[in-house]
């Protein structure tokens, strides 16, 4: 419970998991939602990104990203953006997002910076 937002039914929310023999490793949320720090005509969310311990640097993240990138142009949207933990700011550079330098604390979870990508 503690893990629902409440964006989670809507239609234009995209849920999306990486599997490895039939086990969910990694999971993400993306969806419709403007930001003032990035200019975008169809701009989309990423919330909710994870990956199990057990499969972290397996790539499994990186597939999930690129497959949503896929989804999302489909969708005809221009912009992923997201609140990028810090300890999570390499991985997100490493596909092509870029930073904002400000860090700034997002209550009970800690430490963040602003990321996006542009869809081409």
């Amino acid at each position: 419970e503690d893990c629902i937002l409440a964006i989670d039914g809507l239609p234009e929310t995209m849920h999306m998991g990486a599997e490895v023999n039939g086990e969910i490793c990694s999971i993400g949320t993306f969806y419709p939602e403007s930001s003032p720090k990035v200019n975008a005509h169809a701009p989309y969310r990423l919330r909710a990104m994870a990956t199990h311990p057990d499969f972290r640097r397996q790539h499994m993240g990186e597939r999930l990203i690129r497959e949503a990138l896929e989804e999302l142009q489909n969708k005809g949207a221009d912009v992923l953006w997201c609140d990028a933990r810090l300890k999570a700011v390499p991985f997100y550079a490493s596909l092509g997002f870029h930073a904002l330098p400000e860090v700034y604390d997002v209550p009970n979870i800690g430490p963040h910076q602003f990321m996006w990508i542009h869809i081409k």
